[in-house]
């Protein structure tokens, strides 16, 4: 949301010194190449900051949920298959079509 409120600023921007009473009373007036160039560069900028402020915050156990390829499914079947003791499977309370393709492991 912020970098979309940085580019309808700098679209407010260029509509105001549009104006030619704004713009002779401007000493400098920055093209649009310059201003969305600008602009997108501190969107760039709080993209890579939010991103590292996120990783440092997230406990590295649950880093790896980020960029998983691995679906909801998959991820369920292997914690249902490494899960230390019968205690912790039976506590398994995902949705039974999670883990459908292992029925016979979770009856057994």
């Amino acid at each position: 949301m912020p970098p979309i409120i940085c580019l309808y600023f700098g679209s407010r921007y260029l509509t105001y010194v549009g104006v030619e009473e704004v713009k002779k009373s401007l000493s400098y007036v920055f093209s649009r190449e310059q201003s969305y160039g600008g602009l997108g560069a501190l969107a760039c900028l709080q993209f890579f900051c939010f991103t590292t402020l996120l990783m440092c915050v997230i406990p590295a156990t649950y880093r790896r949920m980020l960029w998983s390829t691995e679906t909801v499914s998959q991820f369920s079947i292997t914690k249902f298959q490494n899960a230390p003791e019968n205690k912790r499977r039976i506590k398994f309370t995902q949705h039974p079509s999670m883990w459908a393709p292992k029925m016979a492991d979770v009856k057994a």
